[in-house]
């Protein structure tokens, strides 16, 4: 199984789009919830 890479760009885009999802996963220190998070909005 291979790791995708992305750029520093398409990372804070996707936590830009994220907004409030990403807030919450943060607060409550979630790091799958985090990782699902980003996951969603690298792929669009």
């Amino acid at each position: 199984m291979s790791e995708e890479k992305y750029t520093i760009e398409q990372i804070v885009e996707a936590i830009v789009q994220a907004d409030e999802e990403i807030i919450q996963a943060i607060k409550y220190r979630d790091r799958e919830m985090l990782e699902d998070v980003l996951k969603d909005y690298l792929y669009l």
